[in-house]
């Protein structure tokens, strides 16, 4: 959900809350409610690890979807204020950018290949780091080479895409 609102301008703060209490309270069911199976007998579907996955998922899905179109809207200006701060791109902006248009504003361009593609790069890059780190107090030095070697050079390509994406000076 916390990535998805860049992507959706209906998300909102309840939509959010939703989604947490909800996964929240199916994980503690699956967990306390439906008891773990004993040995040597056949567990059924829901006591499967992968079946109550996807069965969290649909169900906190199925949740924060209808609060979604249950509660109110962001109010326009904080929309259009948040598209102009932050250019969120996709498909599930644009009625907010014909909205900036239409009262005069230039079309934002969007870049999200390039934006994704710098999110996982950072995330490659930081996750790397952390576990090189780890793996270097522990004395594992062939992963830690490894980790390392990656970490650097997710930074590298980090920064080099990221001097591609085109920005104005109020957001540098």
């Amino acid at each position: 959900i916390f990535i998805l609102r860049w992507f959706w301008w209906r998300i909102n703060a309840f939509t959010e809350i939703t989604a947490m209490i909800v996964s929240f309270i199916v994980a503690v069911f699956f967990k306390l409610v439906l008891n773990q199976p004993t040995d040597g007998v056949d567990p059924s579907w829901y006591h499967l690890a992968h079946w109550q996955l996807i069965a969290g998922i649909a169900i906190t899905t199925a949740a924060w979807l209808t609060v979604t179109y249950l509660t109110r809207p962001e109010d326009e200006e904080v929309l259009k204020n948040f598209v102009r701060l932050t250019r969120p791109g996709g498909r599930g902006w644009k009625r907010i950018n014909d909205i900036l248009v239409a009262e005069g504003h230039e079309l934002i361009e969007h870049q999200l290949a390039l934006e994704v593609l710098c999110m996982f790069l950072g995330v490659l890059t930081v996750y790397s780091a952390l576990f090189a780190t780890g793996l270097w107090l522990y004395g594992n030095i062939i992963p830690a080479l490894l980790g390392s070697v990656i970490a650097v050079a997710g930074g590298v390509i980090l920064f080099r895409v990221f001097g591609k994406l085109k920005m104005d000076e109020q957001r540098r």
